[in-house]
């Protein structure tokens, strides 16, 4: 699972976000889109895919698009409910 930050221009145009949103859903392994409007129009990929084809599909979409940070997804943290039920089966 990778985190893909992209920077993409004219973000805040509902017709570029629309082409960004399907330029990445048509990539196969993507998990979420998460798009940050208050950051520098942001737009943050999660899943098993190449980066590079992110950034192509974007670019040709879009227009200017490009590569903010690449790195490990972050897990979601537990909720209490499960990390009891996982302590109760540990101590039985």
């Amino acid at each position: 699972m990778r985190r893909v930050v992209l920077a993409v221009r004219g973000l805040s145009d509902d017709k570029v976000k629309r082409k960004a949103m399907s330029a990445v859903y048509s990539i196969p392994g993507f998990e979420s889109i998460v798009v940050d409007m208050k950051v520098q129009n942001r737009l943050t990929v999660t899943g098993d895919l190449d980066p590079w084809h992110v950034l192509i599909a974007l670019r040709k979409n879009c227009g200017f698009a490009e590569i903010v940070s690449i790195g490990p997804a972050e897990e979601e943290p537990e909720s209490k409910k499960q990390q009891q039920m996982r302590s109760r089966k540990i101590q039985r």
